[in-house]
């Protein structure tokens, strides 16, 4: 997994790219607990992604939780189609 974030306007972007799985998600939790620091809006880039498991939903719930705590906006964009669909 790999991450990057930039600041456009009062808005911060963290894209993420690669698998997001129980090896990366506490990666991935600390980065956007730490995006969500001193900012009003936290969009997060997901187009990049080309595994998600549960532990990876888990990260974006916490972190989603954590944005209504400090009255952050939070957005999700940009969901690869292979990471919507469920075999089963």
């Amino acid at each position: 997994m790999k991450t990057s974030s930039r600041d456009q306007g009062n808005v911060r972007i963290v894209a993420v790219e690669g698998d997001v799985d129980l090896s990366t998600s506490g990666e991935l939790r600390k980065v956007l607990f730490g995006a969500l620091r001193g900012v009003k809006r936290l969009v997060i880039n997901l187009g990049g992604i080309h595994y998600l498991d549960s532990s990876g939903i888990a990260t974006l719930i916490e972190a989603l939780k954590e944005s209504q705590k400090t009255n952050t906006e939070f957005a999700l964009f940009a969901m690869s189609p292979r990471c919507t669909k469920f075999s089963g």
